[in-house]
């Protein structure tokens, strides 16, 4: 597809030399968590917001006779799954604040999430919907590690949110196709910024905070 994660690897471990600094000085909170989304780009219903789910509820099924790439694809989200719980599980007990481990929580879960889907044979006009989908989850991704080097500024803030509500739009055209329901089970919330929102400070930056469905 894309090729490995070997290079999100390297950067992941950048990441996690800055942050560990970061928290250790004064354990700041980081910036606004949210956007609070599902990870479909599905509209939060009750009861999102505590980010806490059991795995095993949020888990993906393949209906009967699914093709090889779709049973592919659900094993490779399932696997990942308990690590967006547990993300969207800090950020809630956080007060809806990401600190820098939940940003590279994030990364790890989704590097991994790439990876395996650098195993999957789609074909036809789904390899084009989980190209573009992978893009932007490693896009993404490669943000959430900017953000955790530099800051979280406004304007790498509002990217952020951008590529996520992309990602989730390309999930969801990925999943029809597949034969699967365009939404998951479970909401998570996600390291994020919607831009316009109230301003939570750090380091010296301010960043958007927000919620969006």
């Amino acid at each position: 597809m894309f090729g490995s994660v070997v290079v999100l690897a390297g950067l992941v471990a950048v990441a996690m030399s800055v942050a560990g600094s970061s928290a250790t000085a004064n354990d700041r909170k980081t910036h606004l968590a949210g956007p609070l989304t599902r990870a479909d780009g599905g509209v939060p219903g009750p009861g999102a917001s505590s980010g806490a789910r059991p795995a095993g509820l949020c888990h993906d099924s393949a209906p009967p006779g699914a093709s090889p790439a779709t049973l592919a694809y659900v094993a490779a989200t399932n696997a990942v799954i308990p690590q967006w719980n547990a993300v969207s599980h800090a950020i809630g007990e956080n007060g809806g604040m990401a600190r820098p481990q939940d940003f590279l929580s994030e990364v790890d879960a989704d590097s991994q999430l790439l990876g395996r889907l650098d195993e999957v044979s789609f074909a036809g006009h789904t390899a084009s919907l989980a190209a573009d989908f992978e893009l932007y989850v490693r896009s993404y991704v490669v943000k959430l590690q900017t953000v955790v080097r530099h800051g979280p500024t406004t304007t790498a803030m509002a990217t952020l949110g951008q590529l996520d509500r992309k990602r989730a739009a390309a999930s969801r055209l990925l999943r029809v196709a597949l034969g699967l329901s365009p939404s998951y089970t479970c909401q998570w919330l996600r390291p994020g910024a919607v831009p316009g929102g109230a301003v939570s400070t750090y380091g010296g930056f301010g960043t958007p905070s927000g919620r969006t469905g």
